[in-house]
């Protein structure tokens, strides 16, 4: 009998479209999350994924199911967030709020960045996602001690906030593979080709151009970016998840405009070369609000030179 179990563990996989990952987050064995998503597509009676070049991908039925239990599991999430707050007002944590439209890949690799930088001392952390305006207004009142987000207004800002403004370069990252039938570019760190150069070189191979879904501030500021491109990629891929970009682009199947600090992903990631600009095409701006505190010692400036330079 299909169960909730059988549509998260498949929600799962989706994200990852990756047997192995996803049974490394769910903390179950890859055989058993292959019967458990086998299961599934027998009692619906249709697959919901299927291999292409020996990758999964979604089919229509899948990317349907995974919409529906996207929606369900997020408000789940939400629910446990509510009630996470809700008791976890002690002295001995330290709480983080993360706006939805910054990205778990990014806002993670952001907060391991404050965590080297010494930024908070607390030994137990708590963190939650949630939209720009309720991080704002569940800080005011006092739910959070920092939150991280693309902020449109700091306006209301109260006497012992401490604001924190970041900006990070948005690279073009590619496979190796890309270049490797041009004699102009050589198989390096970086290329020198511009970003026209790159795009048909991917339209050449029919390798898509990766973009993270809508309705975030990093989606908004890549169409602004492309609109204003006198070239266009022929094939186009949504993906809601920066792991999930980072991994098209390594395993070939997509070039992708990437921001640092998704550098953790990428520095351990093999043969991906930055096309373009070596400081990005634009800067992704994020905010960070943090309050005077026991808790926290914070710097007025956070160095990122060595993080950066390794990309």
């Amino acid at each position: 009998m299909l169960n909730l179990k059988h549509l998260y563990y498949f929600y799962v996989f989706a994200q990852e479209l990756s047997t192995t990952s996803a049974a490394e987050r769910l903390k179950i064995s890859s055989p058993a999350l292959s019967t458990q998503l086998k299961q599934l597509d027998e009692y619906l009676c249709f697959p919901l994924t299927r291999r292409m070049n020996g990758k999964f991908i979604l089919t229509s039925h899948g990317e349907t199911v995974f919409s529906y239990a996207e929606k369900m599991f997020s408000t789940y999430e939400d629910l446990m967030r509510k009630m996470t707050l809700a008791r976890s007002i002690r002295s001995d944590q330290f709480i983080i709020g993360i706006g939805k439209n910054v990205g778990p890949r990014f806002s993670l690799d952001f907060l391991e960045l404050y965590h080297k930088s010494e930024l908070t001392q607390a030994k137990n952390l708590c963190i939650s996602y949630d939209s720009s305006e309720r991080l704002i207004a569940d800080f005011e009142e006092g739910h959070y001690d920092l939150i991280v987000g693309s902020f449109e207004s700091l306006s209301s800002q109260k006497s012992g906030w401490i604001s924190h403004q970041f900006s990070f370069p948005v690279r073009l990252f590619a496979h190796r593979s890309l270049f490797m039938n041009t004699s102009k570019v050589p198989v390096a760190e970086t290329t020198t080709l511009g970003f026209e150069e790159v795009i048909a070189l991917a339209n050449a191979k029919n390798i898509g151009l990766v973009a993270p879904m809508k309705n975030s501030v990093l989606r908004t500021e890549m169409d602004e970016f492309l609109s204003k491109q006198k070239t266009e990629a022929l094939r186009k891929i949504e993906c809601n998840s920066a792991t999930g970009i980072l991994q098209l682009i390594e395993r070939g199947l997509a070039i992708g405009l990437v921001p640092v600090p998704c550098l953790f992903d990428v520095k351990f990631a093999r043969d991906l070369i930055v096309a373009g600009p070596s400081n990005g095409y634009w800067s992704h701006n994020i905010s960070v609000l943090t309050r005077e505190s026991e808790k926290i010692s914070p710097r007025k400036h956070l160095n990122l030179d060595e993080a950066l330079s390794l990309t």
